[in-house]
């Protein structure tokens, strides 16, 4: 039953809320927050990318696991039991294995409780304890995102889809926090078609506009916000804009190696950091 599965770590947990209100020092703005259901078909393709270090772009709803896991049948079975895992009910369907995604994921949609389960929680919380830099915790990465129209369930897949975006290794600034979970909502909003909003325009907020209630401002001047990294900016834009992960991307690529001879592509990544 849904009662017993786990939601994400107390500070991951969604507030019922419908609208969300960002005040900086000269305006405050107040959107209407899109929200939607866990999808499960994007559950199951953020499990499997993350699993088989693909793109989840690289995930279709055509695919079966068997496919994917290419006659690995011991990691094959290790995805299935991950599923009875993080689905209730998801054990007792039959050729698991061999059912595409779309219909996998119809047969799994009502069994989700429109929350994630033990096997992605555990996942996503490692995540966020391991790439966060300091001063940027989940509560203030919810808030940062609730401040771009997502409401609690939309914001619980914005960060499930960045389990295929993972840094590298540990975010060095709020900056840094903030560019990454960007290039995961835009890459979540082309792959689920979900367009967010943008409450604070040529502005980027900061922990201290996001921090929960009560929280002391004092307490966030203390850690210093490092400089942005080009060279990791530029890495992040590029694994958002190929679909790949950014541990996949070396700096030692070129932009015309990354896209494999395609100039439309090439010509538009040029154009977009130029």
């Amino acid at each position: 039953e849904s009662s017993s599965r786990p939601s994400i770590e107390t500070e991951l947990k969604p507030d019922s809320v419908q609208q969300y209100t960002v005040n900086t020092n000269q305006t405050t703005a107040s959107i209407t927050v899109v929200d939607s259901p866990i999808n499960s078909l994007h559950v199951l393709r953020v499990m499997l990318a993350a699993k088989f270090h693909k793109g989840i772009a690289d995930i279709k709803e055509t695919n079966t696991i068997k496919e994917l896991a290419a006659g690995k049948s011991a990691i094959q079975n290790e995805v299935v039991g991950e599923l009875a895992g993080e689905f209730s009910g998801a054990s007792v369907i039959e050729d698991v294995a061999e059912i595409n995604l779309r219909d996998l994921a119809s047969k799994l949609e009502n069994k989700s409780g429109n929350r994630l389960g033990k096997v992605t929680t555990k996942l996503i919380n490692k995540m966020l304890s391991t790439k966060l830099p300091g001063g940027f915790g989940a509560s203030i990465a919810r808030k940062y995102l609730q401040g771009k129209g997502a409401g609690p369930s939309t914001v619980d897949s914005i960060i499930l889809h960045a389990l295929t975006l993972q840094p590298k290794g540990r975010l060095k600034s709020t900056s840094e926090a903030q560019l990454w979970l960007d290039s995961v909502c835009n890459d979540f909003s082309s792959d689920q078609g979900v367009k967010l909003h943008s409450v604070i325009s040529n502005s980027v907020a900061t922990p201290a506009l996001m921090m929960p209630r009560g929280a002391k401002q004092s307490a966030l001047n203390k850690i210093p916000d490092a400089p942005l990294d080009p060279k990791h900016v530029l890495i992040i834009i590029l694994a958002t804009k190929l679909g790949k992960g950014m541990e996949s991307i070396s700096e030692t690529n070129s932009i015309k190696e990354l896209v494999n001879g395609k100039s439309a592509v090439q010509n538009e990544i040029i154009g977009e950091i130029s």
